[in-house]
């Protein structure tokens, strides 16, 4: 979605049949008119869309407000023990009922029919549906209907999947995820979030009663907490009264429990957690600090500019640690700082490094460097300008290729509009916002974000890394006067280096072409050179906006002498690091804004 300000002028603008008020930013984002969006008076939401790509296909959802953060203490895990007991059994399909009837229209488990539990979500989606097949569309339509309100739950169903779920507990514990239920206490702390993984109590989920499972069921699994969101070659008219017809008749719950929202709690003072594994083959420090994130009535047209800032920000920082991986010895394997989602109602601005071992001090030192470097000085106009058309050409690629968005890509963002308010607007209305936006976008505005995400309150350190007797790793004392070192000392602007956009310095003569064949299997014709190389050209009218180019000689490193083989073989992964002619890596990435590479 697109994120923009208006400056004074733009009070006279009109966009998409739209004029602003002298306050545009405080009005809502538009939602996309393809979308048909309704409610049954039972509380469920539904969303309905007709996309094309592919045609004949369809997909559809259940998204459930409800996670594991809704668990009991005696139900930790039966969000996701309920997840796997909705294919194992519904009113109207019995048994393994909903897999093997969508299996005979080529349907597969696992790559069509999936779900998924989280903290606060549990989406179940039928996707890429042929629905040429005859009465597929009500079939599915059906599942979704007993996926909201008709699970059978019987104890022999219950008792067959408690292994299962332990087996995934056991094969899924592995040494991230051991360190990670370690650092999550500490970073949200005081929270919910510290006493549920999702996954569960491998204890509850042996010994739980039937009936505490049916508890939880009906609780939560009920129509004010449920949306549908089907998308696809189909007539909306035509699915929205299935909906009506087949959703209507679930009773909305009475005297429902009352759907939380679970705070993270805030700390003035820097937290500090080392975890380690045994098993754990890698190194890294991470900064987090915790921001609450606007509530889904300020998702504005104000907190889509935001947005785009902090895309901006995002780029240019991503590029300015590439160019210092890129020169020498770099001080660490891998970094990153950036300003994203987080938990529920949360946001995270992150500075996080991978370390080489025993490194942890200089790699840490460095990333918070770059970071402190971002808070004094900001961005150049030069990097400013650089992301904003990398930006813009990715919109007018998008825009492009706007008909070849897929139906499960529509629906990740009706999930997100349902769930947490994030704004559904259209292709179009994104494409004709950021060019209208990206000019009024300046290095103080990133700048004043940067400063506001940087603040000295709810930070957390996390060290991770593998636990053996002689590694050494960052202790809390050791960040914190990094920390205080790097914001006291003397810091050099970043020095943006001015490239030429001429990456050919020399004439190219070109060759004569000596003859010419046809290739109608493919649609395409080839050229021999005076130098002999052979040139296929086909035209691809459905790639809009693109051009693929190949190049591809006989040999290989079956040319090269024993001594070099193994650097040839290595050749493809390392290429991208090399540049191109006069022009390092970094050079390279400048001299090429704007374009599709």
């Amino acid at each position: 979605m697109i994120k923009f300000r208006f400056i004074l002028i733009i009070a006279l603008l009109q966009i998409s049949g739209m004029v602003f008020s002298q306050n545009p930013l405080n009005q809502p984002a538009p939602t996309d008119p393809a979308v048909r969006i309704g409610k049954l008076s039972n509380g469920l939401t539904y969303y309905i869309r007709h996309n094309e790509e592919p045609k004949e296909r369809a997909s559809f959802y259940i998204i459930q407000n409800v996670g594991a953060l809704l668990e009991n203490d005696d139900q930790n895990g039966l969000a996701h023990f309920l997840e796997h007991m909705a294919f194992n059994g519904t009113k109207h399909f019995p048994g393994k009922g909903i897999i093997n009837t969508l299996e005979k229209h080529g349907v597969q488990f696992g790559r069509n029919i999936n779900a998924g539990t989280g903290h606060t979500e549990t989406v179940y989606n039928l996707s890429d549906i042929p629905i040429k097949h005859e009465g597929l569309i009500d079939t599915c339509l059906l599942v979704l209907h007993d996926w909201s309100h008709f699970l059978l739950l019987t104890d022999g169903e219950i008792n067959a999947e408690r292994g299962v779920i332990t087996e995934e507990w056991r094969t899924g514990m592995n040494a991230s995820r051991r360190m990670f239920n370690k650092y999550l206490k500490v970073l949200l702390e005081g929270s919910k979030y510290t006493k549920r993984d999702v996954i569960g109590d491998t204890s509850i989920i042996k010994n739980f009663k039937s009936e505490t499972l049916r508890n939880f069921y009906h609780d939560w699994y009920r129509t004010d907490l449920q949306a549908l969101a089907i998308v696809g070659d189909i007539d909306i008219d035509a699915v929205e009264q299935k909906v009506k017809t087949l959703f209507s008749n679930i009773p909305a719950v009475e005297n429902a429990p009352k759907r939380e929202f679970y705070e993270v709690p805030a700390h003035k003072e820097p937290l500090y957690v080392l975890a380690t594994d045994k098993e754990a083959s890698s190194n890294s420090v991470s900064l987090y600090i915790k921001h609450r994130a606007p509530e889904a009535s300020e998702k504005t047209l104000g907190y889509l500019r935001n947005q785009t800032i902090q895309t901006l920000f995002g780029m240019m920082a991503r590029d300015r640690i590439t160019e210092l991986l890129q020169k020498g010895v770099p001080p660490f394997v891998s970094g990153n700082i950036g300003y994203s989602e987080f938990v529920r109602g949360y946001d995270v601005f992150l500075v996080s490094t991978s370390s080489k071992p025993d490194q942890d001090d200089l790699a840490f030192k460095s990333i918070y460097t770059e970071a402190q470097r971002i808070y004094k000085h900001g961005f150049t106009p030069g990097e400013l300008e650089r992301a904003k058309t990398n930006l813009l050409t990715s919109y007018e690629s998008r825009y492009k290729q706007r008909d070849k968005i897929n139906n499960d890509q529509f629906a990740d963002d009706i999930q997100n509009h349902y769930l947490t308010g994030e704004p559904l607007t259209s292709i179009d209305f994104d494409w004709e916002f950021i060019q209208k936006i990206l000019p009024t976008i300046s290095v103080e505005d990133v700048s004043t974000q940067a400063k506001n995400w940087m603040t000295p309150e709810n930070r957390v350190i996390v060290v991770i890394g593998p636990d053996k007797p002689e590694a050494k790793h960052l202790s809390k004392e050791q960040a914190l006067t990094i920390m205080a070192d790097v914001e006291n000392s003397p810091i050099e602007p970043y020095a943006d280096k001015a490239v030429s956009t001429n990456l050919i310095s020399k004439e190219l003569k070109g060759s004569k072409v000596k003859s010419e064949k046809k290739l109608p299997e493919f649609n395409a014709v080839e050229w021999t050179l005076g130098n002999e190389t052979k040139v296929v050209f086909r035209n691809a009218d459905y790639e809009k906006d693109q051009v693929s180019l190949v190049a591809m000689s006989n040999g290989g490193s079956s040319k090269v002498n024993d001594d070099k083989a193994a650097s040839a073989m290595m050749l493809n992964a390392f290429i991208g690091s090399f540049g191109v002619g006069d022009y390092d890596a970094t050079a390279l990435k400048k001299a090429l804004t704007g374009k599709k590479v």
